[in-house]
């Protein structure tokens, strides 16, 4: 006495089950064919935990070279599939449009928008640094280094939020790189090479997303 509903239109060409059969998560129950093309990934349970239906998404394809999709998220798993220890959930994107190159089968690669901000100040994750749990930031101040504690908000694999603790125009050291270099009839000498950026007033969009490969993008 109970319904299963596909979350997109199509004709059923196969049934998998009879009455009376005992079904899993996993299990196929039917084979459908529609116009509206899919994409399914997998998540690990922590990525997972962010993804509500509804939200809008960006498709990219490894057989497509620059071209990318919009889509939105129509479907995900109640319950989580264990392989080898790791919980793993399924999710349905729907494309916004038809795009007659994408064929089935085809590996996907999909950021999730998970949140969003706008006119904010980003940072390469490489340039923040953690005393205990308190971040901070090494500036550059007329010729010496400065450690700064800062705030944190959204952050994706390779960029994080600053809400305050520098300013646009700030010099701030992303990456230290130390050499040593040695010569014959000389000693050893350290060499500290230091790359500043210039923080930006950027309009952009941070979030968390997930793909066929998980990644996070913005």
């Amino acid at each position: 006495q109970h319904y299963i509903y596909s979350p997109f239109k199509g004709v059923i060409t196969g049934v998998n089950v009879k009455k009376g059969d005992t079904v899993s998560s996993g299990t196929t129950l039917a084979t459908i064919i529609t116009q509206e093309k899919i994409a399914k990934i997998s998540l690990n349970e922590i990525d997972a935990a962010k993804i509500k239906i509804g939200q809008k998404a960006v498709l990219s394809f490894d057989a497509l070279s620059g071209l990318s999709i919009s889509g939105q998220v129509i479907d995900l798993d109640i319950e989580g599939t264990v392989s080898q220890g790791v919980v793993s959930y399924g999710i349905t994107i729907a494309f916004d449009d038809e795009e007659a190159q994408v064929k089935p089968g085809m590996s996907v690669s999909v950021e999730i928008i998970t949140d969003s901000r706008q006119g904010i100040l980003i940072l390469p994750n490489s340039a923040i640094n953690y005393r205990g749990d308190n971040p901070y930031v090494n500036l550059s101040v007329s010729g010496e280094i400065k450690q700064q504690m800062v705030e944190l908000g959204l952050s994706s694999d390779t960029h994080t939020e600053i809400i305050s603790g520098i300013e646009q125009g700030d010099l701030v050291i992303t990456t230290t790189v130390i050499s040593n270099k040695a010569a014959v009839g000389s000693t050893s000498n350290n060499n500290q090479n230091q790359r500043f950026q210039m923080m930006p007033g950027m309009t952009g969009m941070m979030g968390g997303d997930t793909t066929g490969r998980p990644t996070r993008g913005f």
